[in-house]
């Protein structure tokens, strides 16, 4: 199916707006996506607090009408905080699918359609990367290359791609003894033209389809390496950082953890939510049925 067909978008479109869980999710999704546009542009002006201040005098305070969500041990607004976080999980969420995607469906697409040696070599080397825990062998490069934010992104990079190459490889195969395949061929394109063309094209929709989905697994994986100190440093406010912060006060002050938990659940619930149905949208059996 291409990305590019009229018709197919349209009959996705309808079946989008009858499968009700998919759009409460993308209803989420538009508003998660809204909100870091929002605050990328205008920085912490809109946020109730700043972010970043520290006020002994108003530490640890229970939710209430002035914090939202409380403060933190550093007499910070949590509520503030979470919302200054979500274009940092935005970041390495977009920043790690959509690089994946690009690099990891170009080698696939290429190794599918040419065959030979360049897909056994690309097989094997995804082998090796996914015979391992994808966080483990990331928790492995983000030990390696040090914490931090970009380091942590460049450590999920490393172990993402290859799924995307083994998803494009798979679809380029299913369709690179097409007539259309055959047509390219008759009119004298080069092999580079073809998958550029007519192959990359048509793999598309299935790979954005995952990308979807697979956003949610990046927030989680990129939340759970913060919480174990190899992703955003203090005082970056990074939702998985604030529950890691929030852990030696559960008892007392359950909201410096549980509402920024709270927070990645729902981001991630809403993507899988949204992608879940645009997989559907897309399967022609299930939309007769």
């Amino acid at each position: 199916m291409s990305l590019f067909d009229k018709t197919e978008l349209r009959l996705t479109g309808v079946y989008l707006l009858r499968n009700k869980l998919s759009l409460a999710g993308g209803a989420i999704v538009a508003a998660y996506l809204a909100l870091t546009v929002v605050v990328t542009l205008t920085g912490k002006f809109l946020l109730p607090y700043d972010p970043y201040v520290q006020n002994f005098a108003q530490t640890l305070l229970p939710p209430n009408s002035a914090h939202f969500f409380g403060t933190d041990d550093l007499g910070r607004d949590i509520f503030s905080r979470v919302i200054a976080g979500a274009p940092i999980e935005a970041q390495i969420a977009f920043v790690v699918v959509l690089i994946s995607l690009a690099f990891g469906g170009s080698l696939g697409a290429f190794a599918g359609y040419l065959g030979g040696m360049a897909e056994e070599l690309l097989m094997r080397i995804t082998d090796v990367f996914l015979s391992f825990p994808a966080l483990v062998l990331a928790m492995a490069v983000a030990i390696a290359i040090g914490p931090g934010l970009t380091n942590s992104m460049m450590a999920l990079l490393v172990v993402w791609w290859p799924w995307y190459a083994r998803i494009a490889r798979g679809e380029a195969l299913a369709i690179k003894n097409s007539q259309y395949m055959e047509a390219a061929h008759a009119a004298g394109l080069r092999d580079v033209q073809i998958v550029v063309r007519h192959v990359l094209p048509n793999i598309l929709m299935p790979l954005l389809v995952y990308a979807t989905l697979d956003i949610s697994n990046v927030i989680l994986t990129g939340s759970i390496l913060s919480f174990i100190g190899l992703g955003a440093q203090p005082p970056q406010p990074e939702w998985g950082r604030m529950v890691f912060d929030g852990q030696d006060y559960l008892s007392g002050a359950w909201w410096m953890s549980v509402l920024p938990a709270l927070a990645i659940f729902v981001v991630v619930l809403a993507f899988s939510l949204f992608g879940d149905g645009l997989r559907d949208a897309f399967d022609p059996k299930l939309r007769r049925r």
